[in-house]
């Protein structure tokens, strides 16, 4: 038989043996593959750690849920399911080890999105500009969605990312809205018009506008950081006669222009009865005034005042 011959039937002749003999050592190589995997089954079923009950084994997963992925690229559920059988069945069970969701990888979150039936989901993700496909599967998801956090990365500080799914599906959930480096919808545009049931927002060099639904009379907590485009003063104080169960209110560069920052004096202050903790930071000494001026809360509050300007650059006060 020609050499090359050989080389293209590995099957039929290999160092001398038949074809019957190669596929006998084959299956022993199976059989022994497979006792190899009972042994290793067993000798974890004798481990400490597999001796717990499963609701407890499935607590003990639990723990992972609100830290980061141990690898950028996958999910806490899928690292722990891969381990044993015990492990992946515990996984596979216990929900709550799926609906918190980090993963950039689209295939992965959908895999997340089909473990989950009954509850809601927790979704904290940061975007690059190849997240397309991402967002497609997240967004018709927001129906059953509490916690929502998106994070944008561009090259161009000044670069927003533009979600038009926002406009498309209600978030009769949503408790937690956290967005970075966003355009929102104009108007009542976002989520269809209808304002989620939000307790905690945060607004990190976004544009948007007062109206947004996201700004709801059940909001407790409020930061809004270096908003992309100038903020009516004015506005500001309007929306927040609309909140006012707000606890937690945190500005940082919000108002950049101080011509309206006398706007205040002449309008009725706005009563927070609710709100425990105010922080107006990277603010000039005549805006935080007029926003001082503007609002009216209890002495219980805590107040804190970082001031940036010419003559009173850094200067930070504790109230």
């Amino acid at each position: 038989m020609h050499q090359d011959e050989v080389h293209r039937q590995p099957s039929i002749m290999y160092l001398g043996l038949t074809s019957a003999e190669v596929v006998l050592i084959d299956a022993q190589i199976i059989l022994l593959q497979g006792r190899i995997r009972e042994l290793k089954s067993q000798r974890n079923a004798l481990a400490p750690i597999s001796s717990l009950p499963e609701d407890v084994l499935a607590h003990v997963f639990q723990l992972t849920h609100d830290g980061p992925s141990v690898t950028c690229n996958t999910h806490n559920a899928f690292v722990v399911s891969w381990v044993c059988r015990l492990w992946h069945k515990v996984a596979v069970r216990s929900q709550k080890l799926w609906n918190y969701i980090d993963t950039p990888i689209p295939q992965l979150a959908q895999l997340c999105f089909e473990h989950v039936s009954s509850l809601q989901l927790e979704l904290q993700l940061h975007l690059n500009p190849s997240s397309e496909k991402l967002l497609r599967i997240i967004i018709p998801e927001l129906g059953r969605t509490s916690t929502l956090s998106l994070r944008g990365s561009t090259s161009n500080p000044r670069e927003l990312y533009h979600v038009p799914g926002f406009t498309l599906y209600p978030a009769p959930t949503l408790k937690s809205l956290s967005l970075e480096r966003f355009q929102l919808p104009e108007g009542i545009q976002m989520f269809t018009g209808i304002p989620p049931p939000l307790h905690s927002l945060s607004l990190s060099h976004c544009n948007f506008h007062w109206d947004a639904p996201v700004f709801g009379v059940g909001l407790t907590s409020l930061s809004i950081t270096s908003p992309i485009s100038p903020m009516s003063l004015g506005g500001f104080l309007d929306m927040l006669r609309h909140v006012p169960g707000l606890k937690t209110l945190r500005l940082e560069n919000a108002f950049r222009s101080i011509s309206t920052s006398l706007a205040p004096l002449q309008r009725t202050a706005v009563h927070l009865p609710a709100l425990t903790s105010l922080a107006l930071l990277s603010c000039s000494t005549r805006l935080c005034t007029a926003i001082l001026l503007g609002l009216t809360f209890t002495n219980q509050a805590n107040v804190v005042l970082n001031l940036h300007d010419n003559s009173e650059a850094g200067a930070s006060f504790s109230l």
